[in-house]
């Protein structure tokens, strides 16, 4: 038989009433593998989202000018990324690989703020470059537009060295 304070706390926990943080203390940390799986799936959703705004902004047309790229970048690019971006760091992340994925942010950070200075560069460059290819290191297949791969993208030091010359 349940006491009352035992029942009151399942109930409690089972609403979300009870505080977060004590569910997750003694929830173990997700894998890299996990965490990826996760995270891949953002950047699906938020490669979908972004596909259905496309068709809608330019509906039957092959490839939009640069004035349409331009608004698609302001309007569409910008605030979904911002958002795939806060939701993946958002994301329990394994342990062992926290400063990693701390490096990465560090990178998202920047080019998201230079592509919300500079929203034109996204018609000539990949705006997420640096990004991509710390992911690419770290094991992102979705979530990565170019493919290429750099080792030293994802080593601590690395990243930030890279992300302070950007």
């Amino acid at each position: 038989m349940r006491t009352l304070p035992r029942t009151l706390a399942t109930l409690l926990v089972g609403l979300n009433i009870f505080p977060a943080f004590t569910l997750s203390a003694s929830a173990k940390a997700p894998s890299r593998k996990d965490f990826i799986a996760k995270a891949e799936s953002v950047c699906v959703a938020t490669s979908k989202v972004m596909t259905g705004a496309l068709m809608k902004l330019f509906p039957g047309q092959v490839a939009p000018d640069d004035t349409g790229k331009l608004k698609f970048v302001n309007t569409v690019l910008i605030p979904n990324m911002a958002k795939q971006w806060k939701t993946i760091f958002a994301l329990d992340q394994p342990k062992k690989d926290k400063d990693t994925i701390a490096n990465i942010k560090v990178l998202a950070d920047q080019e998201q703020a230079n592509l919300v200075k500079h929203p034109d560069d996204a018609l000539y460059k990949d705006p997420y470059n640096q990004t991509n290819l710390a992911l690419s290191d770290f094991g992102f297949k979705d979530c990565v537009r170019n493919k290429a791969k750099s080792s030293a993208t994802t080593k601590p030091a690395a990243v930030v060295k890279q992300a302070s010359t950007h």
